[in-house]
């Protein structure tokens, strides 16, 4: 197997669907980004991020399972 390794700027970011409402499609919101469909969830995931003494973080993308 080889490995093909692609750099350069993508454009791949982590956003929320819709600034007011959850969405139950994300569809037209991401071609390849992250997208969270709670707008209240990405206010939290912001909060988080922006605190005053947090220098860097670390990021988990988990497949969502039922």
């Amino acid at each position: 197997v080889t490995k093909v390794e692609d750099t350069g700027l993508f454009g791949i970011n982590i956003h929320r669907a819709n600034a007011n409402l959850v969405s139950q499609l994300v569809d037209r919101y991401s071609a390849g980004c992250q997208v969270l469909n709670n707008p209240k969830d990405f206010e939290y995931l912001i909060t988080r991020c922006k605190a005053p003494n947090l220098k860097d973080f670390t990021y988990t993308l988990l497949k969502e399972w039922n």
